[in-house]
């Protein structure tokens, strides 16, 4: 049976992790992606090849790799027959490259090209080159990390690897798809000019809305507006433990056998627990240096208390969740991969290539259709859908119900409803969502 992306063609122009990871996204589910890699006289600019740690073994599973020779028949055929193309090229070095869009829907009308770059296509930055380091500070996050810090002396920090470019290009890479379909629709191709520092602007959720309705600018600094909110450390290891809801905080009292401390008046409101934070983490830093990690996680999570282990890499890699869900993957060269973070009833996902050596494809043309061997899975009954026009968004006629919560369900149905579905949100009166009670409401 076919994955679920299989017959569609992705061009991705070799460069950053950025246009890597959304072109693996695409790999993955079954499309067939050529990486275009520099000429010999350039290949310092493939980022990705230059990182350690098999990154590219990573980033270009089930790929193909072609060499770019300018003006050859092969390097012809792939952007004249490609429905989709990504680059991570600003517009001035786009030009130069041929790579515009107006340069490439001359010769391909209906593709669909993908700019996915720091600063995006227009702009006073449109021109300047940046890394995950400008990206993560230049949109405030790194400003706001780590949060509730008490040494003003001390720099702001990021997080290692590429996490605000990755979390960015799975953004990129959805909108590309939608874009996709459209094209598909109207025979006509899509520009996506894609911003990182944008798309990682969006992601410091409540910031952006207290300087704007407030005239607040968020710091690093202070007091986290949830207590308890914190790293804690046991007999043997370490978990963090946020308690938003007073439920929890009741619960959790309760699991700690009602210590006389929790019942004094400074605790028992969420604003009291906030106005003494450093009492709390000194009360419950004492009682958590008695637990040890495991039977503290099982017990909290029976009780619906939000306490979780932080692992080591050693840890993780033998996690029961992870094994009963298998999500390490193994590619057929031997490498043990991470894999998706969601499963479907369909078997679309799989490492079927292990990541290509450069130019190993070379003078290979688009794939006709999906030849490589995937997992039987049941044929779905046909869903009716109702007529889109040709012009209409994605999603539109698509109908949504949302019972998600406080942030990670909203932010999806969020983007669904950007695509053109009708999401109607279901909340109970009775016990309002957290961002509904948090004070970030503009003013009356």
């Amino acid at each position: 049976m076919a994955s679920g992306l299989s017959g569609i063609r992705v061009l991705e122009v070799a460069g950053g992790v950025g246009v890597a990871y959304a072109a693996k996204l695409f790999a993955d589910l079954g499309a067939d992606v050529i990486r275009l890699e520099p000429p010999d006289e350039r290949v310092a600019e493939d980022v990705v090849r230059q990182r350690p740690h098999q990154v590219a073994a990573w980033l270009n599973t089930n790929k193909r790799s072609v060499v770019d020779i300018r003006n050859s028949n092969q390097l012809n055929d792939l952007v004249d027959n490609a429905q989709i193309l990504l680059h991570d090229h600003g517009p001035n070095n786009a030009a130069a490259a041929g790579l515009s869009f107006e340069q490439l829907t001359a010769r391909n009308s209906s593709l669909v090209v993908c700019a996915i770059t720091p600063f995006g296509s227009t702009g006073p930055y449109a021109n300047f080159v940046g890394e995950e380091l400008n990206v993560i500070h230049g949109s405030s996050w790194g400003f706001l990390s780590p949060s509730a810090s008490t040494r003003i002396d001390l720099p702001p920090l990021k997080a290692p690897g590429h996490h605000a470019t990755i979390n960015a290009a799975t953004t990129a890479a959805t909108a590309v798809l939608a874009a996709f379909d459209g094209a598909e629709r109207t025979g006509r191709g899509v520009h996506v000019d894609f911003s990182l520092f944008a798309a990682a602007a969006k992601m410091t959720e409540t910031a952006p809305i207290s300087a704007s309705y407030h005239g607040v600018d968020a710091s690093r600094l202070g007091v986290k507006i949830v207590i308890p909110w914190n790293i804690y450390r046991c007999r043997d290891g370490l978990v963090q433990f946020i308690c938003p809801e007073e439920p929890q905080w009741q619960s959790f009292v309760n699991l700690m056998g009602n210590p006389e401390w929790a019942s004094l008046e400074p605790f028992s409101t969420p604003l009291g627990r906030r106005e003494s934070a450093d009492l709390v983490d000194l009360y419950l830093g004492e009682w958590m240096a008695e637990q040890t990690v495991d039977d503290l996680y099982r017990r909290a999570q029976t009780a619906r208390i939000c306490i979780t282990p932080m692992h080591t890499m050693a840890q993780l890699n033998v996690d029961p969740h992870f094994t009963a869900r298998e999500f390490f993957a193994t590619t057929p060269d031997g490498l043990r991969l991470p894999g998706p973070g969601f499963q479907t009833d369909q078997h679309w996902w799989g490492l079927r290539r292990s990541a290509p050596s450069r130019g190993q494809h070379n003078g290979e043309p688009w794939l006709t259709t999906t030849t490589e061997p995937t997992q039987s899975a049941p044929t779905p009954i046909p869903t009716p859908t109702p007529e889109r026009r040709a012009d209409s968004r994605p999603l539109a006629g698509i109908r949504v119900c949302d019972f998600s919560w406080i942030w990670a369900g909203p932010y999806c149905t969020q983007t669904l409803a950007h695509l053109g579905a009708d999401v109607i949100k279901l909340e109970s009166a009775d016990r309002l969502c957290m961002f509904r009670r948090l004070p970030y409401a503009p003013t009356g």
